[in-house]
């Protein structure tokens, strides 16, 4: 979805929340974005997300986080969700156009927001 659109960032993906936080704890150029879903073996979405909020170096580096579940709209888990200060929740579409749509967008929209990550002490964004 992310070629098709024709971004050039590495993308990496987990079978389970376990070896995702694992990864995000031992590199050190972080992530532009996390895209999780809540149904994960070992740790579920939930949390691998309260895990990075209590990870006092995780946290600090201010990475978006939105759930993209196979769920439904229920809204208890929307709730939990934006409990944890996630910055999305979107049901996956049912067809390949949905899903290059719905990730372009929110792609498009964290790559032009600005983070405390994202602006050096002058206020100008980081290349």
């Amino acid at each position: 979805m992310l070629s098709a659109n024709a971004y050039k960032n590495q993308v990496i993906f987990f079978a389970d929340g376990v070896s995702a936080l694992e990864y995000l704890t031992t590199i050190e150029i972080k992530p532009f974005l996390i895209i999780s879903d809540i149904n994960m073996p070992l740790m579920d979405g939930f949390e691998l997300r309260e895990r990075i909020l209590k990870d006092g170096l995780l946290s600090g580096d201010h990475i978006p986080y939105i759930f993209l579940t196979t769920g439904d709209s229920n809204l208890d888990h929307i709730k939990k969700a934006f409990a944890l200060s996630i910055q999305g929740y979107f049901v996956k579409p049912d067809s390949y156009p949905g899903f290059i749509t719905i990730v372009d967008n929110f792609v498009r929209y964290w790559k032009y927001s600005l983070s405390p990550v994202s602006v050096n002490f002058t206020g100008k964004r980081l290349p």
